[in-house]
């Protein structure tokens, strides 16, 4: 299924290189940050999730088993203005093999220009091309980008619903010195 794309500059799109990582932790760091919950703040440094978050990006990039691949987006000038990661994940319920969007990211300058419209159908078609019936990704609830994706046709399977049962950072150092 196409995309309606309107990208109002020309783009490219091509697969990352070293030199893009400050780039891409900077969009990891960024959209984590925003996801994370009120409740999660309080037992979550900013510092923590963010430590988090690069880790696991990056012992994806070393994991050949999840076929993990980052694209990035760039304008005439070669300015880098977003990137998308793809990888294949598995549904856990039924044991489907999906093709995962697992980080998407777009500058704020350059948001609202179709270039994250662009950048998903480049990895939906990326996808496609490796034989996978379905595309998944996990996204908040409060991530402002589901548009995107309800647009391109992606729909909720599964949910995961969370409860806070942990106490803050502060609380937790307080009731262990008590202990």
């Amino acid at each position: 299924m196409m995309i309606g794309v309107t990208v109002s500059m020309p783009i490219s799109i091509r697969p990352m290189i070293d030199s893009d990582w400050p780039f891409i932790e900077r969009g990891l760091c960024e959209t984590n940050c925003q996801d994370l919950t009120e409740d999660q703040k309080l037992v979550l440094t900013r510092a923590e999730s963010d430590r988090h978050i690069i880790e696991d990006f990056q012992r994806y990039l070393r994991t050949e088993q999840f076929k993990f691949r980052v694209f990035i987006a760039t304008v005439e000038s070669g300015e880098r203005v977003g990137y998308i990661s793809v990888g294949e994940l598995q549904n856990p319920a039924v044991g489907l093999p999906l093709g995962g969007i697992l980080d998407f990211w777009v500058e704020p300058s350059f948001r609202r220009q179709g270039i994250g419209t662009r950048l998903l159908q480049y990895a939906l078609d990326y996808i496609a091309s490796y034989g996978y019936s379905h595309a998944s990704i996990l996204v908040s609830v409060h991530n402002s980008a589901k548009r995107i994706y309800e647009k391109a046709g992606f729909y909720v399977d599964r949910q995961i619903i969370v409860k806070a049962i942990k106490q803050s950072n502060q609380e937790r150092l307080h009731n262990h010195k008590s202990m």
